[in-house]
């Protein structure tokens, strides 16, 4: 980090180079780490969605007593939310 704060200090052409580089290194790294795990909640949720339709279907369970509702629906949108949030404080923090 100390490099690019020599190069800010001299150049700043190659300040918006450093930073785009930067950012590419944050991407790059950070968001195949984040997909692989929004991957493996929707693979878990799509098993517990299937799972909930072929009971009600049985006949086992009420609509109300399902495992995938509108709760865990509006917690994973959230938790994207997060997610995201993270990923940009991270990248802004790197920058500095």
């Amino acid at each position: 980090m100390e490099e690019a704060t020599d190069l800010r200090n001299r150049d700043p052409q190659i300040t918006s180079l450093s930073t785009i580089e930067t950012l590419k290194g944050i991407i790059e790294d950070v968001l195949p780490l984040f997909l692989r795990a929004n991957v493996a909640v929707l693979a878990a949720c799509a098993v517990l969605f299937a799972f909930d339709v072929g009971l009600l279907l049985l006949g086992k369970i009420s609509p109300a007593d399902r495992i995938i509702d509108q709760k865990v629906v509006l917690a994973l949108i959230g938790a994207t939310a997060a997610e995201l949030s993270v990923i940009v404080v991270t990248a802004i923090k790197m920058l500095k």
